[in-house]
């Protein structure tokens, strides 16, 4: 059984995958990502790359800006939003 670290290091390598294939596939730059969601290009960057860890506000805004809900930042093998920008369907 993995351990809480190995579980974390691993749910934050997974965000930052998610994030960085919805940012390529909505067509942004780290730059412009960031200035979206008010947070530096350094820390995006460290987000997309698993070494930094993101706060529910900035996952909040990611999934606003990707137009899909929160939690499908965090699970793998999700499709990809198709009008990032747009709330998210009930």
């Amino acid at each position: 059984m993995p351990s809480a670290a190995d579980e974390f290091a691993r749910t934050r390598a997974e965000l930052g995958a998610n994030i960085h294939r919805r940012r390529k596939s909505a067509k942004l730059t780290q730059a412009a990502l960031a200035e979206k969601v008010g947070v530096t290009v350094e820390h995006l960057r460290g987000v997309e790359r698993g070494s930094r860890s993101a706060s529910l506000a900035l996952v909040a805004k990611l999934a606003v800006v990707f137009g899909v809900r929160s939690r499908e930042l965090f699970t793998p093998g999700r499709k990809l939003a198709r009008n990032p920008g747009r709330p998210p369907s009930r």
